[in-house]
C-alpha cells in the first residue's frame, strides 16, 4: 500500500474515533443533564408530597410501584426524614446516577435514579440512611432544643466518666421502657424459661401486641411471652409476666436493679390498669387522692371492673403520677445489669428489638422504647468496635403537649454520627 494512501486511512479512522468519542461525551452528558433534572424533581416531590410528579415518569416505573405511587413513596420518606434540602452526585455511568440526598433532619440518604433517553425516570430508589457526623457540641444543643422535660444519658458501662449528660438523675415516665424491669427480675429469678402458664381473660390489656386476641386458657411458656413482651411490647404479655412475678414485688426488684426511683412506682401498675385509669377523670380524682396501701386495694377491687378500651385522650394525661418511672441513670445502671447477665436467652431476646439501623461498626445492638401522647422515651445497650460497652438512655416528656417523635429520634440517632463509632470517643467537656 502506498505511503499516501495508508496516512489518509489512518486520519480518517482518527477522525471516526474522535467522533465516537464526541458523540458518547454528548450522550453521557445529555444523560447527566437528565438524570440531575430527575434528582431536582424528586428532591422537590420529597418537600412538597403533595405535589404530583406522576408526569415525569415512565409508565413502566409507575405500573411497577402499583399498588402504591410516586407520591406515597415521596409522602414516606418525608414523614421518615422530614424536607430534602439538597444532593450530592455520588456517580454517573449513563442512564444510571446514584446522589445523596440530605435533609434537614440530619440523615443523608442514597438515591438511586435512571432515566430513558427522553428524560422520563424508568427507576428509583433508595437505600439505608446515614446520619451526618456531629460533634458532641452539636448533640448537646439538640439536646437542649426539646422543649419539656428532659433526661439524658450516654456513657460507657461501669465506667465514671459520661461521653454526655443533661438532668441524668430526672425521674421521668418512661412508658414501655418499663417492661425491661420486667425481663430483668425474670432473668435474676433465673427461670425456666419453659415453664408454661396459661392465659387468663382477667389479665388481658389492650395492644401493643395481640396477645389480648389470643383464647383465654391458652398454654404459653415464659420465653414466649418476655419475647413477645420485648419485640412487639405486647402489654397482655407484660400482664402476665407482672403477675408471675408478683405486682407488689415489682418496686422491690426495681430498687435491686438500681432503680433510685423505685417509690415513684409503687403502686406497680400492669398496662390495663393504666388504661383503664387514665380513661376515667373520676377513677384518676379517686385515686390520686389514697395513700398507697389504699391505692392497691382500689386497683384491685374498683379498678379491674372498670371497662378496658383504647385510651380516649389527645393530650398528656397525668404522665407524672400514673406511669413507670426511672432517671436516665436508673436506666443505663440497668444496661450494665443486662450487660453483665449470664443468661444468653436473656440477651437473645433483648437483641431482637433492634435499634433502627445496623450499623457495622457495632457488634451488639438492643433496645427497648415506650411511648405515651407526652412521652418518649429508648433505652440502648451496644458495644463499639472494640467492643466497648455504652448505654444511652434519653426520656422526654411534655405535660402540656404531645412529643415529636421525629425530632426525638433525629437526636438520639445522632448518637450513631458521633466519633466513638470509629474508637475516638472524647470524654464530656473536650
Amino acid at each position: 500500500m502506498l505511503p499516501g494512501k495508508t496516512m489518509r486511512k489512518t486520519v480518517l479512522i482518527l477522525i471516526t474515533l474522535m467522533s465516537l468519542s464526541t458523540l458518547h461525551a454528548s450522550a453521557q452528558l445529555q444523560y447527566t443533564d437528565q438524570l440531575k433534572r430527575a434528582a431536582d424533581l424528586i428532591t422537590v416531590g420529597i418537600s412538597s408530597p403533595s405535589v404530583s410528579i406522576d408526569e415525569y415518569f415512565s409508565s413502566e416505573c409507575l405500573s411497577a410501584l402499583k399498588p402504591i405511587t410516586v407520591e406515597d413513596v415521596l409522602k414516606n420518606m418525608h414523614v421518615q426524614y422530614g424536607d430534602a434540602l439538597a444532593y450530592d452526585v455520588y456517580s454517573v455511568e449513563n442512564n444510571a446516577a446514584v446522589f445523596m440526598l440530605k435533609f434537614n433532619g440530619g440523615m443523608a440518604v442514597p438515591m438511586g435514579i435512571t432515566v430513558a433517553a427522553t428524560g422520563k425516570i424508568t427507576g428509583f430508589t433508595f437505600g439505608l440512611p446515614k446520619v451526618e457526623r456531629q460533634s458532641i457540641n452539636q448533640l448537646k444543643e439538640q439536646v437542649k432544643s426539646l422543649r419539656g422535660d428532659v433526661g439524658f444519658l450516654l456513657k460507657k458501662i461501669d465506667d465514671t466518666d459520661e461521653v454526655y449528660s443533661f438532668n441524668p438523675d430526672k425521674p421521668l415516665a418512661i412508658g414501655s421502657v418499663f417492661k425491661l424491669y420486667v425481663l430483668a427480675s425474670l432473668m435474676d429469678k433465673h427461670v425456666n424459661w419453659a415453664t408454661i402458664i396459661r392465659l387468663e381473660g382477667g389479665l388481658k390489656s389492650m395492644p401493643s401486641g395481640d396477645m389480648n386476641i389470643w383464647p383465654d386458657n391458652s398454654p404459653v411458656t415464659l420465653h414466649t411471652l418476655a419475647t413477645k413482651m420485648i419485640y412487639e411490647s405486647d402489654n397482655t404479655a407484660a400482664d402476665h409476666l407482672i403477675n408471675y412475678l408478683g405486682r407488689r414485688n415489682m418496686p422491690g426488684l426495681l430498687d435491686k436493679l438500681g432503680n433510685k426511683n423505685w417509690n415513684l412506682s409503687d403502686p406497680f401498675l400492669t398496662t390495663a390498669e393504666a388504661f383503664r385509669l387514665k380513661n376515667s377523670t373520676e377513677a384518676i380524682t379517686e385515686y390520686l387522692r389514697l395513700g398507697k396501701k389504699e391505692k392497691y386495694k382500689y386497683l384491685e377491687t374498683k379498678v379491674k371492673n372498670l371497662p378496658l378500651y383504647a385510651p380516649n385522650f389527645v393530650t398528656p394525661r397525668e404522665i407524672t403520677t400514673i406511669e413507670w418511672f426511672a432517671s436516665a441513670s436508673d436506666i443505663c445502671r440497668l444496661m450494665s445489669h443486662f450487660y453483665k447477665g449470664t443468661d444468653a436467652l436473656v440477651s437473645d431476646v433483648f437483641a431482637m428489638n433492634p435499634i433502627f439501623m445496623k450499623e457495622p461498626d457495632l457488634t451488639y445492638l438492643a433496645q427497648k422504647g415506650g411511648s405515651e401522647i407526652g412521652v418518649i422515651s429508648v433505652a440502648w445497650l451496644f458495644e463499639s468496635a472494640d467492643k466497648t460497652p455504652y448505654c444511652l438512655a434519653a426520656t422526654w416528656n411534655n405535660t402540656a403537649d404531645d412529643v415529636d417523635q421525629q425530632q426525638f429520634f433525629k437526636v438520639v440517632k445522632g448518637v450513631f454520627s458521633l466519633n466513638f463509632l470509629h474508637n475516638t470517643i472524647v470524654p464530656q467537656g473536650k
